[in-house]
């Protein structure tokens, strides 16, 4: 949600987000949350240096249980303080049915709620892929014009949050189907109505994505997607402070190795720094200068980055 406030003249809005990762663990477990913290303050990525943490495996193994919590239930303040897991999703029910189906509705006037309805199941069934107007439309029963206002709604009353192809060459690069996150993936899973564990779960790659996506947000990261004509793909491009890096998703890694497509990304706008997030694995790879950074999902980019190209 926003808050406007004015002071002399000035406008400030303040968007109000769910609780991130660090919000969480902090209610959870504030023993593990101060190891994550002294942990963090550890790590530095600069274009001199890289200094990684060095976290137990047995730490990394009950971080990762809250981190899975968090993505399967998400961080609304009042799913987060439920008791038990059916009452985490008896409360995500009254917020889907009672903020999304009734007060969206009722405050836009919007009268054919069931299609809105289709429109982000459909979402949800595609997170972190680019979407198609014409076949989300299809789907919910609008038209093009219908679709995109639709779209923008979820937007306003912050559900769901689009991202632009990031590109310089509009003869080689994707310029224009954006891809839509859900801001809280716990909303998202009560929509389909799934929550198993990660093991168990087909869309674990993009469900991660898609907290990771969320964390970054939350972080001040404005972000973009790139894809290329012949299919070349970077799942993340975060941009802060005139800076980008480019961040992959990957659901587990053994060895510190990258995608052709990173590679690309890196040799095209002489990234000097890349960060791939993974379950586990810490470490890095330096080729031909450019420094390739793994690191938990937990951990997030590191406020003290620097070295990566810059926007022109």
């Amino acid at each position: 949600m926003s808050i406007i406030e004015y002071l002399a003249g000035r406008i400030f809005i303040l968007n109000l987000y769910q609780f991130d990762f660090e919000e969480f663990l902090l209610f959870k477990d504030p023993g593990l949350y101060s190891i994550l913290e002294q942990q963090k303050n550890k790590l530095a990525i600069t274009g001199s240096e890289v200094i990684l943490p060095d976290i137990s495996d047995s730490i990394s193994q009950k971080i990762n249980l809250f981190y899975e919590e968090f993505g399967i239930y998400g961080g609304y303040p009042r799913v987060v303080i439920a008791k038990n897991n059916n009452e985490k999703i008896e409360v995500l029910k009254n917020i889907y049915s009672i903020f999304f189906l009734r007060e969206v509705k009722e405050i836009l006037k919007i009268a054919e709620d069931f299609k809105l309805t289709k429109l982000i199941k459909a979402l949800a069934l595609q997170i972190g892929s680019q979407i198609d107007y014409q076949n989300l439309g299809i789907l919910a029963d609008f038209n093009f014009l219908q679709t995109k206002t639709n779209l923008n709604l979820l937007e306003k009353t912050f559900i769901t949050k689009s991202i632009q192809p990031f590109f310089k060459n509009k003869s080689t690069e994707l310029v224009k189907n954006p891809k839509i996150y859900f801001m809280d993936t716990g909303f998202r899973n009560i929509v389909i109505q799934s929550f198993q564990k990660f093991s168990d779960r087909t869309d674990k790659g993009a469900l991660l994505e898609n907290i990771i996506f969320c964390e970054l947000t939350k972080d001040g990261f404005n972000l973009n997607y790139w894809r290329t004509k012949s299919q070349a793909e970077v799942d993340l491009i975060a941009e802060k402070n005139q800076t980008i890096i480019p961040v992959e998703v990957k659901s587990h890694l053994a060895k510190t190795t990258s995608t052709r497509s990173m590679f690309n990304f890196i040799k095209k706008y002489n990234t000097q720094v890349a960060l791939t997030f993974s379950d586990n694995l810490i470490g890095q790879k330096t080729i031909d200068g450019k420094k390739l950074i793994f690191l938990p999902f937990w951990l997030g980019i590191p406020d003290n980055i620097t070295g990566s190209s810059q926007i022109s």
